[in-house]
């Protein structure tokens, strides 16, 4: 963390990746901050909300189909995630 701190304060990195590695340290330490003050599976379920991860599982899911998703419910304790056996060589493909 202190090296990327630094990285951010100096003029090592371009533009777009300072943004973005100023604006992902800001994350760490909102998360941080937050961690003593509420459930542990709520900050999780923040993390996972604010970085992406819940919205590509979505994606990944409708796309691929190799997830199903028992509850419509964002919540992390309710939303669960089942892998499917690929039944198609297409969805390997496309995974990254």
């Amino acid at each position: 963390m202190t090296a990327a701190r630094a990285a951010v304060a100096s003029d090592a990195l371009n533009a777009k990746p300072r943004l973005a590695l100023r604006d992902l340290l800001a994350a760490f330490d909102r998360w941080r901050a937050r961690r003593e003050a509420i459930p542990h599976t709520e900050l999780a379920e923040i993390v996972l909300d604010e970085s992406g991860y819940t919205e590509m599982w979505r994606r990944r899911a409708c796309s691929c189909r190799s997830f199903t998703v028992a509850s419509p419910s964002p919540r992390l304790g309710t939303l669960t995630m089942r892998s499917k056996a690929r039944s198609s060589a297409g969805c390997a493909t496309r995974r990254r």
